[in-house]
């Protein structure tokens, strides 16, 4: 006569199965946003980037610096384009080879709508030392989960080594 008590194989491999489903449920809960995060990122950056091959086009009208005070850049950039640019990073060449940036993306300021042109302030220390100066354009994009992507447009800069003092 039997005196231990224990579970049926058949309970025994129900609840081997039941454990096993919650394990692979957790791990793949756990695991799900590596592998849809990156995805996501990949797709945002290309629907950017064919924004900025086909629809982006610039050109800078002119380049002054304030004579006054010598202390700020005055680009006239032109968008040639139906493609709205949200905004620039200025990178500010000097005549001793540093670099600096500055990025103007201001809702309410800097957007350059499509087939127009705009005035773009960059104030610097001394216009004097100022080889270079690139534009490079800021666009975005919306993918069919509503979320905005924003991307540097770098293959589309526009740039100026000539600047007239007003």
């Amino acid at each position: 006569m039997r005196s231990k008590k224990a579970i049926s194989p058949l309970i025994a491999t129900v609840l081997l199965i039941g454990f096993t489903i919650v394990l692979a449920a957790l791990i793949f809960r756990w695991i799900g946003p590596l592998v849809t995060g990156p995805q996501k990122e990949i797709t945002c950056n290309y629907l950017v980037t064919i924004v900025c091959a086909n629809n982006v086009d610039l050109g800078i009208i002119d380049a002054t610096v304030d004579a006054d005070f010598n202390d700020t850049i005055i680009l006239n950039i032109e968008n040639k384009n139906s493609q709205n640019v949200d905004g620039f990073v200025f990178r500010i060449t000097e005549t001793n080879g540093d670099i600096t940036s500055q990025t103007m993306n201001d809702p309410t300021l800097h957007i350059l709508t499509g087939y127009s042109n705009n005035r773009y302030d960059i104030p610097v220390t001394d216009a004097n030392l100022i080889s270079k100066v690139e534009a490079i354009p800021q666009v975005s994009d919306v993918d069919k989960d509503g979320t905005v992507c924003k991307k540097d447009c770098l293959d589309k800069s526009v740039s100026t080594t000539t600047f007239t003092f007003t």
